[in-house]
């Protein structure tokens, strides 16, 4: 019941931090200008499924990995990601 408590709270996270980062308006100032210095960079700012996966090894590393494998939590990330956001039905 603890691991499942930790990865909802993971899965929460990665879905909060990439959702803000690249989709919300308040934000966008700062991807413009970051892609003005960086293209790079401002795709990875702007893209979900890119940045879950680097923002879920970040969480890994903050919180608890919850798979005890960063690549692996990186992967379920942006599994995450695509499966609540970005799938078509």
């Amino acid at each position: 019941m603890e691991f499942l408590l930790e990865f909802i709270t993971w899965a929460f996270a990665v879905f909060g931090i990439t959702t803000i980062t690249t989709q919300s308006y308040i934000l966008h100032p700062m991807r413009e200008q970051v892609k003005e210095v960086s293209p790079w960079l401002g795709i990875l700012l702007s893209c979900p499924l890119c940045f879950s996966f680097w923002g879920s090894l970040i969480i890994s590393v903050l919180i608890n990995s919850p798979s005890g494998n960063l690549f692996v939590d990186g992967c379920v990330g942006s599994g995450l990601i695509w499966f609540t956001t970005l799938r078509t039905p």
